[in-house]
């Protein structure tokens, strides 16, 4: 993985990956930043789906990768 900063929810006020400053702009940054976020959230804007078809549709995601990145998401509060 990397380090705690990587791996954890960005949240504001708290020490994000690339600055610690906390602001919230950078934790949205960090968080949107990361690999298949911008992906998922574009794959869902119109369309719900459920697990297996939204891996289907992002193609080379791994399973353990988008459990994690939606986890973060709905943490974030982008998904529900």
């Amino acid at each position: 993985m990397g380090s705690d900063t990587e791996s954890a929810t960005p949240r504001p006020g708290v020490p994000v990956r690339g600055s610690t400053s906390g602001r919230p702009v950078m934790a949205a940054l960090d968080l949107l930043g990361r690999r298949w976020a911008l992906r998922i959230l574009w794959e869902l804007h119109q369309t719900p789906a459920g697990f297996r078809e939204l891996q289907r549709r992002c193609e080379r995601m791994s399973s353990s990768v988008l459990s994690t990145r939606l986890g973060e998401l709905t943490e974030a509060r982008l998904l529900a």
